[in-house]
């Protein structure tokens, strides 16, 4: 998988293993839930930002994780949760969706 290497008003510390609220669009609709970020940093200092989903498997004794690779747009919605009992951040980006594609 291509890393999407991006700048962020947060740094690598900031983010990397921190939990996130999100609503994401993919092509079965919008995938919302609370995972983790997953961060590099490139010799640049340029971040390559992934949020994380780990979800138990009906029956089954292991977990399943979606993986998330977020683009400059995305990044730049990434914001502090105003609930913290939620999440440490927040990213909705079904309202960016919504709005671009009508």
């Amino acid at each position: 998988m291509k890393t999407n290497w991006t700048k962020s008003k947060f740094s690598k510390t900031d983010l990397h293993n921190k939990s996130v609220e999100y609503q994401i669009p993919t092509p079965d609709g919008i995938h919302t839930g609370v995972g983790v970020f997953l961060v590099r940093q490139n010799l640049k200092g340029q971040l390559g930002i992934e949020v994380v989903e780990d979800t138990p498997v009906k029956n089954q004794p292991h977990r399943r994780q979606t993986i998330y690779p977020l683009t400059q747009a995305a990044v730049d919605r990434i914001a502090k949760h105003s609930e913290s009992s939620v999440a440490e951040f927040r990213l909705a980006l079904a309202k960016m969706y919504m709005d671009a594609n009508g």
